[in-house]
């Protein structure tokens, strides 16, 4: 992820930290994009994700979903095709039996 100023934001603690090396966590990564004190959102609705209609910040796993830096990541196969010089397309399954 990358913060608002264009800076590289680690999602592992870093070298000095007591942690270092392990995985920040969803919260801790919301709070140090601005989200403030994360520590009373749940990391998903239950049962199986099931955000209600209408709530921008029910879960810690919605706020992750939804945030810019996030969403609008490539795959590892469209930036190793790239690299290569070959366009990589995304396609919805087809089926002959709908046409």
């Amino acid at each position: 992820g990358t913060f608002e100023d264009g800076s590289l934001q680690s999602f592992y603690f870093p070298e000095g930290h007591p942690h270092v090396g392990i995985f920040k966590g969803m919260a801790k990564i919301l709070e140090e994009h601005g989200y403030g004190n994360m520590a009373d959102v749940h990391a998903e609705c239950k049962p199986n994700f099931a955000c209600k209609s209408g709530v921008e910040h029910c879960c810690c796993r919605w706020m992750v979903y939804n945030e810019p830096d996030f969403v609008n990541v490539r795959s590892t196969l469209e930036l190793v095709a790239e690299s290569h010089g070959i366009l990589v397309l995304f396609l919805p399954k087809f089926h002959c039996k709908l046409n």
